[in-house]
């Protein structure tokens, strides 16, 4: 089950016309990153994605990609990683204006409430429960192309 924040609505970076769109996957388990990229050209969805291994590295890439002119349409963050979470890279990012226009999804395997309601408040666009296997990310791809399209 995700909850989402309603009155929030794809804002990310605009795109050229034609060019792929762009997603900045925060997560420190390879398996995960290499079942997303499956997932995605299982959707059909062309997409470029940029790949961090910890909160820490994530925050660097997005100000290296965003400096480079190349801004993710939507960032994926993975809750527990090393040297910054999810939550913790979120807050950073939404407390900074080169990045808090750009939508985050919080990827999680913790299904309670609260936990769910601190990202919101925090400024993620969605927490979602991470997928257990290749059907529900093809499934949650799909839910999450109006950002990547957008």
């Amino acid at each position: 089950m995700a909850l989402t924040a309603p009155h929030l609505v794809p804002t990310g970076p605009p795109r050229q016309r034609g060019e792929p769109a762009r997603m900045l996957v925060v997560d420190d388990n390879p398996g995960d990153v290499e079942l997303m990229r499956i997932a995605c050209e299982m959707a059909g969805l062309a997409v470029v994605i940029e790949v961090a291994g910890d909160g820490l590295a994530g925050h660097q890439l997005l100000l290296r990609l965003i400096g480079e002119g190349r801004p993710p349409q939507l960032v994926l963050l993975d809750h527990h990683m090393p040297r910054l979470t999810g939550p913790e890279l979120l807050a950073l990012l939404m407390g900074e204006p080169a990045t808090a226009h750009i939508p985050v999804v919080i990827l999680s395997t913790a299904g309670e409430a609260a936990y769910r309601q601190h990202c919101l408040r925090l400024g993620a666009r969605e927490v979602v429960q991470k997928p257990d296997g290749i059907a529900g990310l093809v499934a949650l791809i799909q839910r999450l192309r109006p950002y990547l399209e957008g």
